[in-house]
């Protein structure tokens, strides 16, 4: 035990413990992870996978290292202050060693019971007089150390070159521990931004916040810090996106442009394939705005600085990302994930909402307050994903699939991701931002979770049919809670409108985002043009502004899903198996894509739906080909089988309708209008 590498393996031993202890759970990883990736026998990864997995394997070796040192300096400091322990060597190192695994083992469990290595049925998980077992050993283990050292000190035992060496040691972690927490306190910038002329544009994204929770003002509300946004704002009440996912709709908001003329209409779109063009990060950045892109979750969302964005704040994007999160939930990693080398040594885990047993909204905020250094006019995109499935954060437990389990944890998220806005409000106060700014809160898309409400098929289907319309987004377009957004405009200093503090009934849409931005600003909208519409008249108060929305159609539709989520079985395993055949890697980038051989089946499967008013005709896939035409009111659902285009004298807005909907997807519902 006298040499110093002794120590390092025994971390090494630990480490090996812990991929024993999960080798069942960390194989169906690997296989379905490798299955998700779309990894057949001739992919090659390429350089970016590669260099990312060899960091990971040399940082994870090295903190167990530090680890397996950190308890043969514990043993030998306990022989030095007490000499009869040196009858005992070896028992004492494997004694420390134990107890040092105890303490890292219940410290994972007690701090991160969404760990595979946590269990709350365990004697080693419940409290002793208040504190967690994990403290318990720690304080055992520090106060030994401590009597150990004056005891040598004391003793004689310990020559002045080695006291020397234990003083320095000791220093410099006493001094790195105090060093860590001043570094990893958020840091106040000085307010030094001027106001200009050009307003700041924030765009702030809420993802899976569901219309009718926010901005009621009630005593129960969840969401306060959205509340008070939204009272001094224009609020659209009713917006919709075109695509209930997190990419399609953000394509959207940056573009324009509705998925059908950007081809972003799945998730992990082959980059090459997305043709969004001029977004608005693209035609700000050419009159002079610096622009910006935070969010702390990229696994089915990759934006990357080929949109326009001068600067990312976001987890790494890449098959790493769905790999390495996951490999990395090992009960050592979790402890330190909360310090300031987590940042370096496991970048794939810090503030990444998709390594949800680790994760805490501070972490993503710090990054926020670090790195959100740019000068105005600035072009932001915030986007916070806490109250994404499966809802979870650092210190809960993971959710179950019961639907009163389910409806708890997601409204727990949108409280906290509340918080989260609120926080981002008060930085861009602070970094002076708000003196002349716009600023757009929206949500990519809603949630439906279970309730009758929920689906517009209740009437039509048998409930094993219509889960997919009752619960999660992006499966079902007779699910308003799903394609129904939150959408409101606020201006600040010189750029308040006259139309802050109403409520707006007309229909908008995330794409009429870009368009309005470029209104207000007085620019030329690109040469392809946008699919939206301007919402500024109305923010103006414009006379007749809410003309043009009288015979307004929108459109959404639906993206990929598996098996067990079209029958509301969220389990993120089961969706790994599933969805393995429809992804591969891309060796030059490292990213996930969907194989876009597979795009002709999966626009086959898609839901469509053309909206007007309270009408919708939505087009659902029928089991036996083509599709099945359903009409209905939205405010008072009754769906009604259609046998084919409805007469344009006798059902006029229904045959609009009708018309419009093979238009807007045209050759993908030609010919395939038969009813059996």
């Amino acid at each position: 035990m006298r040499k110093w590498w002794f120590g390092a393996s025994l971390g090494w031993l630990f480490l090996g413990c812990c991929i024993a202890w999960a080798w069942s759970d960390l194989t169906f990883t690997r296989t379905h992870a490798w299955a998700v990736l779309g990894v057949d026998a001739d992919q090659t990864f390429g350089p970016s996978f590669w260099s990312r997995v060899v960091y990971f394997v040399a940082a994870l070796l090295a903190l167990h290292a530090t680890f397996g040192l950190a308890v043969w300096l514990h043993a030998r400091l306990l022989c030095r202050g007490f000499p009869y322990l040196n009858q005992y060597p070896s028992w004492t190192l494997w004694v420390c060693w134990c107890l040092f695994g105890v303490f890292v083992v219940t410290g994972n469990s007690a701090w991160y019971p969404g760990s595979q290595f946590s269990s709350r049925n365990s004697l080693l998980a419940y409290d002793i007089a208040g504190l967690v077992p994990a403290i318990w050993i720690a304080l055992l283990l520090g106060i030994a150390a401590v009597i150990a050292f004056f005891r040598a000190l004391r003793t004689g035992t310990m020559s002045d070159s080695r006291r020397q060496r234990l003083t320095v040691l000791a220093t410099l972690v006493i001094g790195g521990i105090i060093a860590s927490r001043l570094l990893s306190q958020p840091s106040v910038v000085a307010d030094t931004t001027t106001t200009g002329t050009v307003p700041n544009i924030i765009l702030i994204g809420l993802d899976s916040l569901r219309n009718d929770l926010a901005g009621t003002n009630s005593a129960e509300s969840i969401t306060p810090n959205v509340d008070a946004f939204l009272g001094g704002s224009a609020r659209f009440n009713d917006s919709t996106t075109p695509l209930a996912r997190t990419f399609g709709s953000w394509i959207a908001i940056l573009s324009g442009r509705h998925p059908v003329s950007t081809n972003a209409r799945i998730n992990l779109m082959p980059r090459p394939l997305v043709t969004e063009g001029d977004t608005l990060p693209i035609l700000l950045k050419a009159r002079g705005y610096a622009t910006f892109y935070a969010t702390d979750e990229v696994r089915f969302s990759n934006i990357d600085e080929s949109y326009g964005f001068d600067h990312l704040v976001t987890p790494p994007i890449g098959a790493t990302d769905f790999l390495l999160g996951k490999v990395n939930d090992l009960p050592l990693s979790n402890l330190v994930s909360t310090t300031l080398a987590a940042r370096w040594l496991f970048p794939h885990s810090w503030a990444n909402r998709a390594v949800y047993q680790t994760y805490r909204p501070a972490h993503f905020m710090s990054r926020l307050r670090h790195e959100f250094d740019v000068k105005a006019p600035v072009f932001a995109a915030i986007h916070l994903t806490l109250a994404h499935w499966p809802y979870n954060r650092a210190g809960q437990p993971l959710t179950r699939s019961r639907p009163l389990e389910i409806r708890a944890a997601y409204a727990d998220a949108v409280r906290e991701m509340d918080q989260q806005f609120g926080e981002v409000i008060v930085l861009l106060e602070r970094r002076g931002l708000l003196r002349n700014a716009l600023v757009v809160i929206l949500s990519d898309h809603g949630e439906a979770m279970g309730r009758p409400e929920d689906s517009m098929m209740r009437e039509v289907q048998r409930i094993e049919e219509r889960w997919g319309s009752m619960w999660g987004h992006g499966t079902s377009v007779m699910s308003p809670h799903q394609y129904q957004v939150v959408l409101a405009f606020r201006g600040y200093g010189p750029s308040k409108f006259p139309g802050s503090g109403r409520n707006h009934g007309m229909p908008a849409s995330l794409e009429d985002i870009a368009p309005t931005v470029m209104d207000l600003l007085q620019l030329t909208p690109p040469d392809e043009g946008f699919d939206g519409v301007s919402l500024a008249p109305t923010l103006r108060n414009e006379p007749g502004a809410a003309d043009q929305f009288a015979d307004r159609i929108r459109f959404t539709e639906t993206d990929f899903n598996t098996e067990s989520i079209l029958q509301g079985r969220f389990n993120e395993d089961a969706a790994l198996s599933e969805a393995g055949a429809y992804y591969e890697i891309d060796s030059d980038t490292g990213w996930v894509q969907f194989k876009s051989g597979r795009r002709a089946e999966l626009l086959a499967k898609k839901e469509r739906a053309a909206i007007s008013g309270q009408l919708l005709l939505a087009a659902l896939p029928s089991q036996e080909g083509g599709q099945k035409y359903f009409i209905t009111n939205r405010q008072d659902p009754h769906p009604s089988l259609l046998e084919g285009r409805p007469d344009p004298v006798m059902r006029p807005t229904e045959s609009r309708l009708w018309d419009a909907l093979h238009s807007r997807f045209p050759g993908e519902l030609a010919g395939n209008s038969h009813v059996p």
